[in-house]
């Protein structure tokens, strides 16, 4: 697998900002870390060389195991956010990144971090790769259904508080409606969501 190469930070080296994140984390030894992963690609003794520096590169697998279970996402791990605006220090990159800011890492590797609502529907849109495309869906899906469930709750509450102020507050009255459009516009946009990622063949079942 080909891997990450570590690189340093101006402040601090990632692998001093991983021993630092694993203590916080409650994990005092590299052993306990490794027993907390319990793969056996990721020993003890790599979690040592990773901090210490002497490993030149992390594999993705290193990566994802050591970051979940510290409990952080693997962008922390790679990218100073301290230092948001500086140049990313990540060794090894080429040309094409060169001048590229820890913000700018987060927002490639987040994509899109911030988007209108079906930004699948454009001729932008349509133009992406298939891959590109799901990858747009799923998150919209995502998001859409998050926030159908959030406004329904929002309904539900709307219509208890209306209950125990009686039916004549006009203000209650005038929000619960708010919340019945906003409600009405979320399931919309999810239903469209569900007929996109159909027409590309995707797989939206939610696992028990």
């Amino acid at each position: 697998m080909k891997g990450i190469n570590l690189g340093q930070s101006p402040t601090e080296p990632i692998g001093t900002r991983i021993r630092r994140l694993r203590r916080a984390a409650g994990f005092n030894s590299r052993e306990d870390l490794a027993t907390a992963i319990g793969s056996p690609t990721v020993t003890a003794a790599v979690i040592k060389n990773i901090e210490a520096g002497r490993k030149a590169d992390m594999s993705v697998v290193h990566l994802f195991e050591i970051a979940y279970a510290i409990g952080v996402s693997p962008l922390v791990l790679l990218l100073d956010f301290s230092h948001p605006n500086r140049e990313a220090t990540i060794t090894g990159l080429g040309p094409n990144f060169s001048g590229a800011t820890n913000n700018d890492l987060d927002d490639w590797l987040t994509e899109p971090a911030a988007y209108a609502p079906l930004a699948f529907g454009t001729d932008n849109y349509r133009e992406l790769l298939p891959e590109v495309q799901q990858m747009y869906v799923a998150r919209e899906y995502r998001i859409a259904g998050l926030a159908a469930k959030a406004t329904v709750e929002n309904v539900d509450h709307a219509r208890v508080n209306m209950q125990d102020n009686g039916r004549n507050n006009v203000q209650i009255e005038n929000h619960l409606e708010e919340l019945r459009i906003r409600a009405a516009q979320s399931e919309q946009i999810l239903r469209i969501t569900v007929r996109t990622a159909e027409s590309l063949g995707m797989d939206l079942t939610e696992r028990d």
